[in-house]
């Protein structure tokens, strides 16, 4: 049975990478949101980028969407954002 990502990671380093949810953070998104940076192959940025141009969906999207389809729970708000974008 696979675990979810709330039983893998203990409730105090979710909170030390700003990861926990607070009452003040739920209805403030940009509270709940932390960066990732990674480091991909340069093909696989232009593909994510000719993607993005192809559909008129951000980078963001095109790669929460992706992460949900590999069974992280991703809701269509996260998605949205920050800034409400397309759903």
């Amino acid at each position: 049975m696979a675990s979810t990502f709330n039983e893998i990671m203990p409730a105090a380093y979710m909170r030390g990478m700003g990861m926990a949810k607070s009452a003040s953070a739920a209805g403030n998104r940009a509270d709940s949101e932390v960066p990732l940076q990674i480091t991909v192959p340069p093909k696989v940025k232009r593909a994510i980028d000719l993607k993005s141009v192809e559909t008129g969906r951000t980078r963001r999207a095109l790669v929460l969407e992706a992460l949900r389809g590999a069974g992280i729970e991703i809701t269509d708000d996260d998605i949205a954002g920050r800034r409400g974008g397309k759903k």
